[in-house]
């Protein structure tokens, strides 16, 4: 028995976004979180074939202002798709990858004035041992991605089948 069974599904879709047949939607928003004052860019895409989301991401861009014509491309600082994973094993809530909302910047700060910023950022989680849920964390950002600070606070995606929480 294929312990994959949507794996040639999975591999058919990789292929049409390499091809450039999936639509791209995304989401942008900069920060000042360094001491080095340069802009981080927060990007949450998703690409979609026939209208069904096949791949999810978010990733940190650097802008780099000038080099020998002027302008340079933003680099690539940290990249996370484990939303994409969540989706290709079925482990995923039924809302996940309708809209961008997968992970979101709820507040930026630096606390302890040393010119890092702490996020509180929302996001879907796509633990496969435990049932959907969503979480609201703090995290300290680095170049290298997000460091947590606290544990997160955790609410399942589904509600309680009566008013009051068991």
């Amino acid at each position: 028995m294929d312990s994959h069974p949507r794996l040639k599904e999975w591999i058919r879709a990789d292929q049409a976004l390499q091809r450039g047949e999936g639509a791209l939607d995304y989401d942008i928003r900069s920060f000042r979180l360094t001491p080095d004052g340069i802009p981080r860019r927060f990007v949450r895409a998703r690409w979609k074939l026939a209208n069904v989301t096949v791949f999810l991401m978010s990733a940190w861009f650097k802008d780099e202002f000038t080099n020998e014509k002027g302008t340079a491309p933003p680099v690539l600082l940290s990249a996370d798709s484990s939303w994409s994973t969540a989706l290709r094993q079925g482990d995923a809530s039924g809302t996940l990858g309708e809209s961008l909302d997968f992970q979101s910047i709820l507040n930026e700060f630096d606390a302890d004035h040393d010119g890092w910023a702490e996020l509180l950022i929302h996001s879907y989680n796509v633990d496969t041992d435990a049932a959907p849920s969503t979480s609201i964390a703090l995290y300290l950002y680095t170049d290298m991605g997000l460091v947590p600070l606290k544990a997160p606070l955790r609410r399942d995606t589904q509600s309680p089948e009566s008013c009051l929480d068991p």
